[in-house]
């Protein structure tokens, strides 16, 4: 109870009121602040947050697990692979042609099972309504879980939203 109640103090006198709280009878704290940018540190437990134009940082009261838990929140489970290739070159269609900007690194992302960004490239084909994203220093590790998120602020080029954001879990043989 102490670092949830120190976590909201901490959190109240870097940045004033947070934009929702909400405590019940049992003391627990929900927070729901906006961050111009959070960057997080699982090793040393903490988040360092910046907002309007200040950074700080908020000491991470949760027991922070090392691997990622699926399904992941927000996005539609579409199952998991296994024994997918380390090279392995991921098509994604959709039903309209995609307006190009918004195929982009925050829209479509591959995470290793312990949350990190692999880096990826991403190709348009040419009828522009599939996605190929594939490994792109180095390829996947062998015997490793991955995670391919694709986020709902992908465009058609009529301005038609993806429905829902979606994930696939994959392992590499």
């Amino acid at each position: 109870m102490k670092k949830i109640v120190s976590l909201f103090f901490v959190f109240f006198l870097m940045f004033g009121t947070p934009s929702a709280v909400h405590a019940e009878e049992n003391q627990q704290f929900a927070i729901q602040p906006k961050f111009d940018a959070v960057s997080v540190d699982y090793n040393e437990g903490l988040a360092f947050v910046y907002v309007h134009g200040k950074w700080g940082f908020i000491a991470n009261p949760l027991n922070v697990s090392d691997e990622i838990k699926y399904p992941l929140e927000g996005y539609k489970d579409k199952g998991t692979r296994t024994n997918i290739a380390a090279d392995k070159t991921w098509k994604i269609e959709f039903n309209d042609q995609l307006l190009d900007e918004t195929v982009n690194s925050q829209a479509i992302r591959v995470l290793d099972q312990n949350g990190e960004v692999v880096k990826v490239e991403f190709d348009i084909t040419d009828d522009g309504k599939s996605v190929l994203v594939s490994p792109s220093d180095t390829l996947y590790e062998t015997g490793k879980t991955y995670y391919l998120l694709v986020g709902n602020s992908i465009r058609s080029e009529e301005g038609k939203e993806l429905k829902e954001a979606v994930s696939i879990k994959f392992t590499i043989q």
